[in-house]
């Protein structure tokens, strides 16, 4: 996508070749990071039509309360206290910062990277602990 962009519609990215490496890698963190999660949730729930509806409702909430379409600041409180803490919006004003190169832009990059390997771990964590968990358990 990042390609066909570059080619359709000339240089998108002032951070060049490094800065699109460098937000493509964020997006596959974060990526990883939900996927563990959602890997737990699955481990936990064991029902792939249940989890499937709930991972979408849960990517629907994160993506549209978050810094992707409008900025924080213009969110209503509790939107705003909700994208606070989206770890989506610290991933995409880190993306955002570095291909529009904007002052100050890379100390964004340490808490979206921060955030996402402490979402992987507890993510991690937990689908281990889920998947140990014996079959019968989800019977009762």
């Amino acid at each position: 996508m990042m390609t066909l962009a570059q080619l359709t519609h000339g240089n998108l990215s002032r951070g060049g070749l490094a800065g699109l490496m460098v937000t493509l890698g964020l997006t596959l963190l974060i990526g990883w990071s939900l996927g563990w999660v959602f890997l737990a949730i699955s481990a936990w729930i064991r029902r792939t039509d249940t989890v499937q509806n709930l991972s979408f409702m849960v990517l629907f909430i994160l993506m549209f309360a978050s810094s992707a379409y409008v900025p924080v600041r213009d969110l209503p409180t509790v939107l705003r206290v909700v994208a606070s803490a989206n770890p989506l919006t610290y991933a995409i004003n880190a993306t955002r910062a570095i291909l529009l190169q904007t002052p100050g832009g890379t100390g964004a990059i340490g808490p979206a990277i921060l955030i996402s390997l402490v979402i992987g771990a507890a993510g991690t964590f937990a689908a281990v602990l889920l998947f140990r968990r014996p079959l019968d358990a989800t019977r009762r």
